[in-house]
């Protein structure tokens, strides 16, 4: 439990940015200082936003699945000895077995019609803006966003379209600082554009002292998902992509990436209320009124902190 709401409070606080290509290269003069809170910003806000608590299985299904399994365990349990040990662990099995049928079905059906997960990245290009999400201080994860109409801006192809950031301290001091700028008076230009700027220019090798390398994450990294060499010195920073990887890294920063964290406290929920109770029914009504509880006020301040760090009313 500890750990859920340690992950959904670091979630709800990490830094996220639109990058808008049009405002690095604009069609005609003034287009700069089009208005940020755009058609295209909010098409990508609201698909974020829908991201966030997206899980590759609902615990309404597993719990659904889970009470026909106890079902069907009734004469075998009948036999087991009056223990709260053997009532949670029948649960915890009837859970898991639950969990694990959903995920392999899930499992065929993304192999088939493909995976929810690859519609960010289609969204971003069609609209014409990259996602930046921090996750830690100095490490990024990143969607580049082009489309036919910057057919000049191609540098990032391939698996570098989705990659994870290795920021240099100095391109993060200046992110930070153009964040938190306040345009002077008489000013039209928004921290939003000079913040696309400076981050298009950084991506396209524009910047005298600021640049990157491409580098492949190793097997351990990959398995271990850590970064267990030493990256690039200076103002030096670098991108990192997993050539066989079909999900975009920045997954990591929602439910999509703490599943594992996330079932494992459903289960043990689950599992204690049918300890304490004896009700798989009022065991599986309340898990599903924690859950609730706990997408609506993630979904809530995600959205919160969306709006106060791109500006952009969804």
């Amino acid at each position: 439990a500890v750990k859920v709401a340690w992950f959904n409070f670091n979630q709800c606080r990490c830094d996220v940015f639109f990058l808008d290509w049009s405002e690095y290269n604009p069609p005609y003069k003034g287009a700069a200082t089009e208005k940020y809170n755009s058609w295209r910003a909010s098409t990508l806000a609201r698909e974020w936003s829908r991201k966030q608590t997206m899980t590759r299985v609902s615990p309404g299904y597993t719990v659904s699945l889970a009470l026909l399994v106890l079902h069907l365990l009734v004469p075998w349990t009948s036999y087991l000895p009056p223990s709260q040990g053997y009532k949670w662990a029948v649960a915890t099995i009837a859970w898991w077995s639950s969990y694990v049928t959903l995920l392999c079905c899930r499992w065929v059906v993304d192999r088939v019609l493909g995976s929810p997960t690859a519609a960010l990245p289609k969204i971003c290009s069609s609209v014409g803006l990259s996602l930046l999400v921090f996750e830690e201080e100095h490490y990024a994860h990143y969607i580049h966003g082009r489309n036919d109409d910057t057919k000049d801006l191609r540098s990032i192809a391939g698996p570098l379209a989705a990659c994870r950031v290795v920021c240099a301290p100095q391109l993060r001091i200046v992110y930070k600082q153009l964040s938190m700028s306040i345009p002077a008076l008489g000013e039209t230009e928004t921290r939003q554009s000079l913040l696309s700027r400076f981050l298009a220019a950084f991506f396209e090798r524009a910047l005298d002292g600021l640049s990157w390398v491409a580098s492949e994450r190793t097997v351990f990294e990959r398995l271990l998902n850590v970064e267990l060499n030493t990256r690039e010195a200076g103002n030096t920073s670098t991108l990192l992509y997993d050539p066989d990887e079909g999900t975009p890294s920045c997954f990591a920063v929602t439910w999509w990436g703490e599943e594992w964290s996330l079932a494992t406290f459903e289960a043990m929920l689950f599992g204690s209320l049918m300890m304490a109770t004896d009700e798989p029914l009022i065991a599986a009504l309340v898990t599903l009124l924690v859950w609730q509880v706990m997408m609506r006020l993630r979904r809530g301040f995600g959205n919160r902190n969306q709006r106060e760090k791109t500006d952009v009313q969804m």
